[in-house]
């Protein structure tokens, strides 16, 4: 009987202990722990939404944190659309997206993006941190994309005169105030040609116009300026953008009424317009009406 009891204790006292071991080599995991990411607030780095004007860039700082496993991955979003790699930078990474986290630990990276330009679109970027579980997280900011900000023209004249620089009234023209000045009058920026003693007097204008005192000329091409015209020259960066696209030259072309040209004076923009020419085949009495545009500094 003394045996019989002790072997059923042996029984009892292993059977416990085998229950004791099961239960503390298999735990549950109630409530795994993932990645958390979060925008850095700093000086010159977005850390929510904002407007933008087309062609801007905008920076932000992101800062990944490890939950139970080691960070994996970060990947960049516009929209729906994974960001392409040409279209952002990080500061002492090779771009990729997604990015591989090397050494899977916390870390904050510094990121630029070049914004989308089409005026009006929204865009939302998102930031979406992933550890070897597959786990995510993810921050994000809208980007609106507004026009580019614009300075109007601070000069216009209509059928200002100028003359020709051989007869008998003015043949210069101050643009600075829309008035003819003579010759010798150092506030001239543009002057008429004059006439060709070798013909005839009527033809004898050369109906040509120079820059002078150092002023330079341009002949715009409109075909490299989205909409540009005499009429739509409203605008300092149009006449900017009409100006370093144009082609440079000593003298216009033999004038019509209608033709273009352009003058920068320091950093004065002018745009010129012909708006009519007389001829007088008798005196040299002939003229221009010039309308002008301008953006003064």
């Amino acid at each position: 009987m003394h045996k019989l009891f002790a072997k059923i204790a042996a029984i009892a006292i292993l059977f416990s202990v085998f229950t004791v071991t099961s239960c503390t080599e298999d735990p549950i995991v109630t409530d795994p722990k993932g990645p958390s990411i979060s925008f850095v607030s700093e000086a010159g780095y977005l850390d929510g939404d904002a407007e933008l004007q087309a062609g801007e860039s905008f920076s932000v700082k992101v800062a990944l944190t490890q939950g139970d496993e080691a960070l994996k991955t970060l990947t960049i979003w516009a929209g729906s659309t994974k960001l392409d790699n040409a279209d952002f930078s990080i500061v002492g990474v090779t771009s990729n997206n997604p990015l591989l986290i090397v050494g899977g630990g916390d870390v904050t990276y510094d990121i630029t993006i070049n914004a989308k330009d089409v005026v009006g679109e929204v865009t939302t970027y998102a930031f979406e941190v992933s550890d070897e579980a597959s786990r995510t997280s993810e921050v994000s900011l809208a980007i609106t994309i507004a026009a580019p900000l614009t300075t109007p023209t601070n000069v216009s004249y209509s059928a200002v005169v100028l003359n020709n620089f051989s007869g008998p009234d003015y043949g210069s023209l101050d643009l600075d105030t829309g008035v003819a000045v003579a010759s010798s009058n150092t506030d001239g920026d543009i002057r008429d040609n004059g006439i060709d003693l070798g013909q005839p007097n009527a033809t004898n204008w050369i109906q040509k116009i120079h820059p002078v005192n150092g002023a330079t000329m341009r002949i715009p091409d409109a075909a490299q300026v989205e909409n540009f015209s005499f009429a739509n020259a409203d605008t300092r960066e149009m006449l900017e953008a009409a100006w370093d696209t144009g082609n440079s030259v000593t003298e216009t072309a033999k004038l019509a009424v209608g033709d273009l040209f352009m003058v920068l004076l320091g950093e004065d923009y002018y745009l010129v317009e012909v708006g009519d020419i007389y001829v007088d085949a008798v005196a040299n009495g002939d003229y221009y009406t010039l309308n002008v545009k301008g953006s003064k500094k």
